[in-house]
């Protein structure tokens, strides 16, 4: 859909950009593993295509569960040493973009590669993917 740009007053096409990921964060207690989250808060834009001002954004906030296979891992490491201590490190986060065709409802979000590390050894990792539909996207203009 075509917006109107405010630097040359033009329509213009919207192109996605590369979430900006500002927080990833591991909570976890040794002594109930079986509800280890990972907190993460990820914005993504769209910018002219002309111009490349932001033209709309949306920003995600939320709690993704650590899936089982890693939380296994986890419960065997603190069985060795209960004081274990594990960090997560983000890795890869692409922009996603899906539907938009006839009769179909566009949807734009990201998918976040997590890394869930024992002294700086790797434990395991996963995905996160969030999504929004278009017409939910804030404007910037």
């Amino acid at each position: 859909m075509a917006t109107l740009c405010p630097s040359c007053n033009k329509f213009a096409g919207l192109e996605m950009q590369e979430p900006e990921v500002n927080e990833v964060n591991l909570n976890v207690d040794n002594t109930d593993l079986d509800s280890a989250t990972v907190t993460y808060s990820v914005r993504i834009i769209r910018n002219s295509s002309c111009c490349g001002d932001e033209m709309k954004e949306s920003s995600f906030d939320g709690d993704a569960d650590v899936p089982e296979n890693i939380i296994a891992k986890m419960k065997e490491i603190v069985a060795a040493n209960a004081d274990a201590e594990f960090d997560v490190e983000e890795g890869n986060a692409d922009p996603l973009e899906e539907g938009g065709s006839r009769y179909k409802k566009s949807y734009f979000g990201f998918n976040l590669s997590v890394d869930i590390t024992h002294d700086g050894q790797p434990v395991g990792s996963f995905d996160i993917t969030d999504k929004v539909q278009a017409s939910g996207m804030d404007d910037l203009v």
